[in-house]
């Protein structure tokens, strides 16, 4: 993912394994829908929408899903 991302998430050692800070930033953003889908479930209405990019976004699946 690292590699994908251009940038590196976590700081490694021998003994341990910490993020950097583009790892937390990287993290607070993997959390944001998450956290989207837990206020919405807790008012438990209305419509959720979510931001796609990628393969699904572009009205193509990945071979993986079987529909393609």
């Amino acid at each position: 993912m690292e590699d994908a991302l251009g940038a590196e998430l976590f700081m490694r050692t021998s003994r341990s394994v910490a993020l950097t800070p583009a790892g937390e930033t990287f993290l607070e953003a993997a959390d944001r829908p998450g956290d989207a889908i837990q206020n919405h479930a807790r008012r438990g209405s209305g419509h959720l929408r979510l931001p796609a990019v990628g393969p699904h976004s572009s009205g193509r699946c990945p071979r993986s899903c079987g529909s393609c």
